[in-house]
């Protein structure tokens, strides 16, 4: 009888010189980690406004399908007084230190980017 040999293919995630990540998926991360960060900023920015005056304009009110001003409001905006939107940026900004190392060098820097997702996707 003959025994059947497969091969297991691995799946190589970088461009061969240490890099985990390739350029293109780099930029694709970074793309959307730029539109969540403006987004936050954008947030942030509302949160300050209002802050300032209460009865401030902050472009974020849809009445009716979404209303990111009433979600301000609510006790899960704020983490001990702070917006959480900063908490957001500061997240965003080491998740996009993390794609730049991965794509460099760094199989650990891509394992700390899992696990950072993972944590973000998972609470």
């Amino acid at each position: 009888m003959a025994t059947k040999k497969t091969k297991t293919k691995t799946q190589n995630l970088g461009s061969g010189d240490g890099a985990v990540l390739s350029r293109g998926q780099a930029r694709v991360m970074q793309g959307a980690l730029a539109v969540a960060a403006a987004a936050a900023a954008w947030l942030l920015y509302g949160d300050i406004a209002l802050l300032s005056d209460p009865n401030a304009a902050t472009g974020c009110s849809a009445e009716g399908f979404f209303d990111c001003d009433k979600l301000r409001t609510t006790k899960y905006s704020k983490i001990a007084g702070i917006p959480i939107t900063i908490f957001a940026l500061g997240t965003y900004a080491a998740m996009a230190s993390l794609v730049s190392v991965a794509t460099r060098n760094g199989a650990g820097a891509l394992g700390a980017l899992r696990l950072v997702v993972a944590g973000s996707v998972g609470s």
